[in-house]
């Protein structure tokens, strides 16, 4: 079994949130059959929702492997499948940090565009024309030498959106070993700068509003500080 420990944000009998950390894939893939979030849940002994997509198995929603940050898991089918209309009729507030070379616009930066497979590359997307419609809003934190801190608030859950997005905007996550460019702005860190930081979104079984935030990992806290950053 893997040495990842589960960070937990939130927790009661219908659902718990936690704070997965970079390079833990969510669940069974390719190339990652075991050692998984999944795993570790089922060693612990939390029971993972039933939902209608079984290959999610109590997952209401998805990170990326090199993404770290807040990911929530559902015990309850109910609550899992009203989480997910949540998320589906976005009506769930993400909000996620990145470190992007370049320096950002002062002003927030509003990415529209659809997206889709890359027909050069079919293991990667891009914003292209017969894609899924997806936007995402970023805005300006600080800049230190040639990179930015950034705060994303995506309106859409396309696959790899925030990568993508940055990187066709011009701005690609620093560490992002499919999006990313030659970086001359170097990361000193050994892992993709982007973290999923809150999600606002309502208790389905307890009707309260949830607003919970996951701090930034040492790895990436660490990074922003060699940096030169003074916000973590």
């Amino acid at each position: 079994m893997t040495d990842f420990k589960i960070d937990v944000v939130f927790e009661d009998s219908f659902m718990m949130a936690v704070n997965k950390p970079e390079g833990l894939p969510v669940h069974p893939g390719a190339g990652h059959e075991r050692d998984t979030l999944v795993d570790l849940l089922h060693a612990r002994g939390v029971p993972l929702a039933n939902l209608p997509d079984a290959a999610r198995e109590g997952l209401v929603h998805r990170l990326d492997k090199d993404t770290s940050g807040i990911l929530l898991i559902a015990k309850d089918a109910a609550v899992g499948e009203a989480l997910m209309r949540q998320f589906a009729e976005r009506k769930v507030e993400k909000e996620y940090r990145a470190v992007v070379m370049g320096r950002f616009p002062a002003r927030p930066l509003r990415i529209v565009g659809a997206i889709g497979r890359d027909i050069r590359n079919r293991k990667k997307l891009t914003v292209r024309r017969g894609g899924r419609p997806a936007v995402t809003v970023a805005e300006l934190l600080e800049v230190s030498g040639g990179a930015s801190l950034i705060r994303i608030l995506p309106e859409t859950g396309r696959t790899h959106q925030i990568r993508v997005h940055l990187s066709h905007a011009g701005f690609p996550i620093l560490g992002d070993p499919i999006y990313g460019r030659t970086q001359s702005a170097r990361s000193p860190a050994r892992r993709m700068l982007l973290h999923a930081y809150r999600l606002k979104f309502q208790h389905p079984q307890t009707q309260k509003w949830l607003d919970l935030t996951a701090p930034p990992p040492e790895s990436f806290a660490s990074a922003l500080r060699a940096m030169g950053f003074s916000t973590a």
